[in-house]
This record gives structure tokens, sequence and C-alpha cells, in this order.
């Protein structure tokens, strides 16, 4: 992994570590005003579910990068050699794709909600620009991830996994 990459995939991954910390407030307070003030915020489930929109892209890239992204590695457990590193080569390559699909469809979401000033359907007026510009950003480093990752496996000599 190139250095660059990896710091700017951890650099994401503490902001999302820290609008975790705020979700988790939001929510906290929300939860005191509802059940010991009998007096709920008519926002706080609004905004915990923009900030989950941001955590959850600025997180996808060091997922993948350290491994823990979703996997399904049960049939590799079942084979050795040619057989499984094809198959390791198979899902590394899916993935580019599924990051590129997902980058290009997030990216054209988020021009349109650019260029049509889409709105929340929420208690929280806000311009879906700001929500939607987090996903091509998240999307695009997760593809550059999976490219890098590619680039490795096939550099990597077969003995050596």
């Amino acid at each position: 992994m190139t250095s660059a990459l990896a710091r700017t995939n951890r650099a994401l991954a503490v902001a999302a570590a820290g609008l975790t910390v705020v979700m988790t407030a939001v929510v906290l307070y929300d939860v005191f005003r509802r059940y010991v003030l009998n007096d709920p915020t008519i926002w706080a489930f609004d905004v915990a579910s923009l900030l989950l929109v941001y955590i959850v892209f600025l997180g996808l890239p060091l997922a993948l990068q350290d491994g823990s992204h979703v996997a399904v590695d049960i049939f590799l457990l079942l084979f050795r050699g040619r057989v499984r590193r094809s198959l390791e080569l198979i899902g590394v390559v899916l993935t580019v794709v599924y990051g590129a699909v997902l980058t290009w469809v997030v990216a054209s979401y988020t021009v349109q909600a650019i260029q049509l000033d889409w709105k929340a359907i929420s208690l929280v007026p806000i311009s879906l620009k700001y929500v939607y510009v987090v996903g091509p950003v998240g999307a695009g480093l997760f593809t550059l991830t999976a490219v890098v990752l590619l680039v490795e496996f096939l550099r990597r000599r077969p003995e050596a996994r």
C-alpha cells in the first residue's frame, strides 16, 4: 500500500471515528431529552442519519485496506495452490469492479444533487449536496485502494501466499 494512500485512508477513518462520537452524543442527548425530560428533539434522528452517511463512506477505504471489509473466504479454505490464488484474484478484481461501479453511481447522484439542489426531506433543512459529496470521495478512495491491492496481489509471488 502506498504510504500516501494509507495515510489518507487512516485520516478519513479518524474523521469517521470523530463523527461516530458526535453521532453518539446526539443520540444520547435525544434519549435524555425524550425519556428524562419528556421533551424529545425534532432534529436528532435526522442529524444522526446524515452523520451515518459520512461515517460509512469515510470508513470504507480503511476497512478495505486493513482487510476489515466484508469478505467471503469460506471457499478459499477448501483450496490450495493455483486454484486458491485464482479465486483470490477473482475476488480482488470483483472488488475493483464493485468500487468502480459504486463510485460511478454515487458520483452521478452527487452531480444531480448539486445541479438540481436537492433538499433533505426531513426536519433538518439541508441541501443534500453537502451530504452526497462524501460519497464519491469515499467510494473513489475505496476503488483506488482496491486497485492498489490488486497490483500488490499481482506482484506477489505465489509462494508468498
